[in-house]
């Protein structure tokens, strides 16, 4: 669905001029904004909790029949709901009146929303008990290894490995297989991107956006 927007964006024309043309009312940019704000509030927590779940899969492997899976649903996780951000943020700025924003705005929340939807229609599914049951979640989804510098590389975990060997706590990167340096790093390039730039820059961008680029098409089109 989110593919098909884009699509729609991108080779459409009559998307391509209310881009290029934006109405330049006050109203119209505060309705872009606020609708801009409001999605990136009700999804951040889905982000921050994706990140979460690809650092536990990253660290703890030993957890997972797959680890790899159980990333690669992290990441997705993360990924998808940040494109259903962006689109959304494409979609209103090709709006030109305060209806269509709010339509538009309406129509990318539920999609957005839409594999909690799906989850909150299994309830009677005894996973989705144990999944929402957090005592369960705690007990065994516990936190036994850090990355943290201020954790001493000898310090021990309560968890044994296959010897009987309680586990290091502390996690040093140069310890990890290859693969999961590659997954530890893409982890910290998320993290990175989420803490610098998403968190509090992501949603002005309807506002920025609103004032660049049609100042930029009319210069481009400008007769010489």
């Amino acid at each position: 669905m989110i593919i098909e927007i884009f699509y729609e964006l991108s080779y459409v024309e009559s998307y391509k001029e209310d881009i290029a043309y934006m109405n330049r009312f006050a109203s119209v940019s505060l309705g872009r904004f606020v609708c801009a704000v409001i999605l990136h509030l009700s999804v951040i927590e889905e982000i921050e909790g994706a990140l979460i779940m690809m650092k536990y899969a990253v660290n703890h492997e030993y957890m997972f029949k797959n680890p790899l899976n159980a990333y690669f649903m992290a990441f997705m996780q993360f990924f998808i709901t940040t494109l259903v951000e962006v689109c959304n943020l494409i979609v209103i700025l090709a709006s030109n009146d305060p209806l269509n924003i709010v339509l538009n705005f309406v129509a990318v929340c539920i999609v957005a929303e839409f594999d909690n939807l799906v989850f909150a229609s299994q309830r009677s599914e005894h996973c989705t008990k144990m999944l929402e049951d957090n005592a369960i979640a705690e007990k065994i989804l516990q936190i036994q290894h850090t990355t943290s510098k201020s954790c001493h590389v000898d310090e021990l975990s309560n968890v044994k490995d296959e010897e009987g060997n309680y586990r290091k706590m502390r996690i040093v990167y140069n310890d990890r297989p290859c693969f999961q340096k590659f997954m530890f790093t893409l982890y910290k390039v998320c993290r990175v991107w989420y803490v610098s730039f998403y968190v509090y820059g992501l949603p002005f961008l309807a506002i920025i956006l609103n004032i660049l680029i049609p100042a930029y098409i009319r210069v481009k089109t400008a007769p010489v």
